[in-house]
């Protein structure tokens, strides 16, 4: 497993992915089975691995990826190359919840576990582009579309490059479309 230039030790790896599909039943207290899509959540992998104790520069390299944040404090967007996130067509991770380091005293070595979530998922730039669609339509007349889409498209292509100015706060892909026609429209 690679993510950007680090490469994660691969003694007993072991990664176990997982995608939520949001639903909810429609039936209420009735005995139908119709469901309404609430949303594909990103898709989260788990890692698990062993570090020898002898090897504890892996163990704090690790650490250190894991710690890794931009210059607005935010953490690391890491293009991960892993055959399962390859599979579920993941180009990139951040970490998120627990890193866990537990001492293996048989085995003199660390078991290491993680989490990485999916960041700007396949959902979530369909989600965009049907909000941008459905502003497009609703936009006041006199506006030019074909510029004002051209420009919506770079700024939304700047955000899954990972080029959003430091200074903003980091949005979902959904809410950087709406604060981009909120600005305009101001």
């Amino acid at each position: 497993m690679r993510l950007d230039d680090y490469t994660v030790p691969e003694t007993e790896l072991k990664v176990r992915a997982s995608m939520r599909i949001e639903t909810k039943s429609l039936g209420g207290t009735t005995s139908a089975s119709d469901r309404t899509n609430n949303g594909i959540k990103p898709k989260e992998f788990t890692v698990s691995l062993l570090i020898p104790f002898e090897n504890e520069r892996d163990l704090t390299a690790l650490i250190k990826t894991a710690e890794t944040v931009d210059s607005a404090g935010r953490l690391k967007v890491y293009t991960i190359n892993e055959r399962t996130a390859n599979a579920m067509n993941v180009r990139q991770v951040q970490f998120t919840d627990n890193v866990s380091v537990r001492e293996m005293e048989q085995n003199e070595a660390w078991r290491v576990s993680f989490m990485l979530v999916e960041y700007f998922s396949v959902a979530e730039k369909k989600e965009q582009r049907q909000i941008l669609d459905a502003v497009k339509e609703q936009l006041v007349e006199g506006v030019n579309v074909a510029t004002l889409t051209d420009t919506a498209a770079s700024a939304l292509k700047d955000k899954a490059t990972g080029s959003i100015l430091d200074q903003t706060p980091q949005l979902t892909g959904a809410e950087s479309a709406l604060q981009f026609f909120e600005d305009l429209l101001s």
